[in-house]
């Protein structure tokens, strides 16, 4: 499990669970501030949650191209920022008048839900950091940190802020401090792992490899040495 210690894994991992935290007070909050918050009608509130699943299937297909083209961690760079802007954008949002149609929820929802590409990311980015024949148990370990840690992390810190400053800071600071912590780690990320980023396999293959390219040259040393000690 020494992959697991490094730098790449412990701050993937982490960002994992700042995610779960933003899912999980988007979840929480969500349709009870819409309703009786922003007053927004059952009617709309329907049609912003079948926009949502909407964009969440065609995100997917999106997510198999964008894997070919861009790298497993700036997917999920990108889909840490958008959940977190949807929920700071939710905690600024207005309240509606009686049956008006909330038209920066349905665009929040078309734009910012990033579901479907999220476990694309995630999984690419696993196959990078861990052994292959461990890749099942980095994929879980994933999970685990966002489902259970990260979920129950927000839930709970979502509750206890509910409580203090009321729903809309609780939503301002949650989304602020995703979008922070995603910035601020793919910064990190950039300009420090991304140098020392290495596969486990071909680490373990680069040394096989020495091992096999000096054994020649150990082979002839030691040839060398037996000849001369006979002349002796």
């Amino acid at each position: 499990m020494e992959w697991a210690l490094k730098p790449a894994a412990i701050g993937f991992y982490f960002l994992l669970v700042v995610i779960g935290s933003v899912i999980s007070a988007w979840e929480t909050f969500y349709g009870v501030f819409l309703i009786e918050d922003l007053n927004v009608s059952d009617k709309w509130f329907g049609v912003a949650n079948a926009i949502a699943l909407a964009n969440g299937s065609a995100t997917c297909l999106l997510g198999a191209f964008l894997k070919k083209k861009v790298k497993s961690i700036h997917i999920v760079f990108v889909v840490s920022i958008g959940l977190s802007i949807r929920v700071l954008l939710l905690g600024y949002n207005r309240t509606y008048e009686p049956e008006e149609m909330p038209v920066e929820i349905f665009l929040a929802s078309a734009f910012l839900n990033h579901d479907g590409i999220n476990a694309i990311g995630i999984i690419g980015y696993v196959e990078v950091i861990t052994p292959s024949h461990l890749i099942g148990t980095g994929i879980s370990l994933s999970w685990v940190c966002m489902f259970v840690i990260g979920r129950g992390l927000g839930s709970f810190l979502a509750g206890v802020l509910n409580d203090l400053v009321g729903t809309r800071s609780m939503l301002i600071i949650i989304g602020s401090t995703g979008v922070g912590y995603t910035l601020l780690y793919s910064i990190f990320y950039q300009f420090c792992i991304k140098k020392k980023e290495t596969n486990p396999d071909a680490l373990t293959k680069s040394m096989s490899e020495g091992k096999e390219k000096h054994q020649p040259t150990t082979l002839a040393i030691n040839q060398l040495t037996h000849q001369i000690t006979t002349h002796l």
